[in-house]
């Protein structure tokens, strides 16, 4: 007898914990989501569909939804036709979701609805969708590719922010928005509603502002023009773009709202089209932001590209502001006469953009900040053993090379230069020595 109970307690443990985790004990779980509708999901194939006719429920929290606990299943969801909306937080943060069918009869997201959904890379939104709730999309790490039906009408703020866009395409029938530059626009209001990380804002005048969000958190956002006739940048615009290096802005902007560039910690250069006066006058409501602390470039309406030519070599075109290398030889032979880098030649403005030299077995590379116009380089170099600075090779420069050393006369740093007959930084008796064999003719510097 105790046995028997025994084996009855067993039996109706074990069945209670299978009720509790049913995606592991079960093909399928399914369940009713509205007042006509119900879910199933096929746990192997890892699809949950929703079926029937009517509004999805609501759902104020993640695990409010009857298929919270089978989240991990959850690769696939289809929304068949019958359904009309797609309830509030029905999918919060469900990290496995990868691919979202949306039937034709579905007309509303609700807000935060897929938000946090990592997984998704595209969304097609049918032609009867008329609304998409605020946040809807909002963190969905890999979603790179947005296409919008005729019908939709009412975008919710930081529906898509977050998500890494590289295409936007909206119908061609859509009466409210529209698309152009791989940048969601609201036709009649003028609006810039969302953006990409290789958008080209138009600028035929279909765009008057940026709005909220429109920008944020596009990563690989590297570069942006906003076109002249734009009045205002949004809250959070550009917030998270943290590859973004350099922005126009035109003289038309008159405001840029909060935290507009937070997180853009790669931005060191502003393209201003106006004077300095004029961007004073900008209403820019956080004074901390990081557009403050760019590089502002007045009157230039945008980065034109910039050509170096150093040494006879033209090089570029690069970006004012950029950083480059330029490799220099630390010596050369002319005419079986050894010289050695010593500096470069032109205004203090050329010389200042350039860094330290790193040292490199062939020579030295300069990093330069490069300038906001074209520029001719030319690198000077000093004759080894010239140390009278004549161009010559001769006695003299041996005696003011033992007055250098023996500490009894002044020497400028080409003197110094070429003095360092066998290049290491110092003038000793060492370098008097291989002078005298370069006047004999049986020694030849080299770097």
């Amino acid at each position: 007898m105790k046995k028997t109970i025994s084996l009855f307690i067993c039996f109706i443990l074990i069945f209670s914990v299978l009720s509790f985790f049913p995606h592991t004990a079960r093909a399928t779980v399914y369940g009713a989501c509205g007042d006509g509708l119900t879910w199933e999901i096929d746990v192997r194939r890892g699809i949950l569909t929703i079926s029937g006719e009517g509004d999805m429920y609501d759902f104020y929290r993640d695990d409010d939804t009857p298929w919270y606990y089978n989240y991990p299943d959850i690769s696939y969801v289809v929304i068949e036709d019958g359904v009309t909306s797609i309830g509030e937080c029905a999918f919060y943060y469900c990290g496995a979701l990868y691919s979202v069918t949306i039937g034709n009869s579905v007309t509303s997201i609700g807000e935060s609805a897929f938000q946090g959904c990592v997984s998704i890379e595209s969304i097609v939104i049918p032609d009867n969708l008329t609304r998409i709730g605020y946040r809807a999309f909002e963190g969905c790490a890999s979603l790179a590719s947005l296409s919008v039906g005729r019908g939709l009408a009412s975008l919710g703020y930081d529906a898509f922010s977050g998500c890494p866009l590289d295409r936007i395409a909206v119908d061609g029938e859509n009466a409210v928005f529209h698309s152009s530059g791989n940048c969601l626009i609201e036709t009649e209001s003028k609006k810039l509603i969302a953006g990409c990380n290789n958008s080209v804002i138009p600028s035929d005048g279909s765009v008057t502002s940026i709005e909220n969000y429109a920008f944020c958190g596009r990563k690989a956002l590297t570069e942006i023009t906003i076109p002249d006739g734009v009045t205002s940048v949004g809250h959070r615009a550009f917030e998270g773009c943290a590859a973004l290096t350099s922005i126009s802005i035109p003289d038309s902007v008159t405001s840029i709202g909060r935290y507009a560039f937070s997180g853009c910690s790669s931005l060191t250069d502003v393209f201003f089209s106006g004077s300095k006066v004029e961007w004073d006058n900008v209403d820019i409501m956080d004074p901390d932001d990081t557009l403050l602390s760019a590089t502002i470039h007045y009157g230039i309406s945008s980065p034109a590209p910039v050509s170096i030519t150093c040494g006879g070599v033209l090089l570029g075109p690069y970006t004012p502001g950029d950083e480059i290398s330029l490799p220099v030889p630390e010596t050369v032979v002319e005419n079986g006469a050894t010289k050695r880098f010593f500096t470069w030649l032109g205004t203090e403005v050329i010389r200042s953009a350039f860094s330290a030299a790193n040292e490199t077995p062939n020579g030295r590379t300069y990093t330069m900040t490069v300038p906001d116009s074209n520029v001719e380089l030319t690198a000077e170099y000093v004759l080894v053993g010239d140390v009278g600075g004549d161009g010559f090779i001769t006695l003299p420069d041996l005696s003011a090379m033992k007055i250098m050393i023996a500490g009894t006369g002044e020497a400028g740093d080409r003197n110094l230069e070429a003095a360092d007959i066998n290049f290491d930084g110092l003038n000793t008796l060492s370098d008097i020595a291989l002078f005298k064999l370069m006047l004999a003719g049986s020694y030849t510097p080299e770097g």
